[in-house]
């Protein structure tokens, strides 16, 4: 599943969902209207599908940095299993 928004920067925001509890997910992302320079943002998976964060745990689950490819004015990134990522195309 993918949603794109545009700021007034003319930055592009992606949302993507990889719901494969097994296995990542090589994206490739053209957006028309922009050349894709750069590609960052977070991620957010864990080990387990129904983990949580906890007051013992409270790290289980959190953002963490992602960044893709930029060639051929496309963005290329790769998805980590059970994840929801939100990136950058500038």
């Amino acid at each position: 599943m993918e949603r794109i928004g545009q700021d007034r920067d003319g930055v592009a925001w992606l949302a993507l969902t990889n719901l494969d509890p097994d296995r990542p997910l090589k994206v490739e992302i053209s957006v028309p209207g922009l050349t894709v320079k750069s590609v960052r943002g977070e991620v957010l998976t864990a080990e387990r599908v129904d983990a949580v964060n906890t007051f013992s745990l409270p790290r289980t689950v959190e953002p963490r940095p992602i960044t893709g490819q930029a060639r051929d004015g496309r963005a290329r990134l790769e998805l980590p299993a059970k994840s929801v990522t939100v990136v950058s195309l500038r």
